[in-house]
């Protein structure tokens, strides 16, 4: 029987933001640290950023804070907003059922 309390419903859409973060951070961690094919990590990007001088390098070295804020940020939200669409589903679900007698 799938019937939840308002409580309930509130929690399963906090687990889907710190699920949505989780698997953002785990995408952030995995590309920003480990090489991909010889190709992007972080002690890839530090040799190219020491080897070119140029204020677009500097620009990118200054927002990679920021890409990454953006990406945890946007994956615990939409991790919020899928977990409460399924909440919603699921209550007006248990509202369409008869009462039983």
């Amino acid at each position: 029987m799938l019937i939840m309390s308002r409580t309930q419903y509130q929690s399963s859409g906090r687990l889907g933001g710190v699920i949505g973060f989780l698997l953002s951070l785990s995408l952030v961690y995995g590309v920003l640290l480990f090489p991909i094919d010889d190709g992007v990590s972080i002690t890839n990007w530090i040799d190219w950023f020491n080897s070119t001088d140029g204020k677009l390098q500097g620009l990118i070295v200054a927002l990679i804070p920021a890409y990454i804020a953006l990406i945890l940020f946007g994956g615990s939200a939409l991790g919020w907003y899928f977990g409460s669409k399924i909440q919603s589903y699921f209550q007006k679900k248990s509202k369409k059922r008869p009462k039983k007698l």
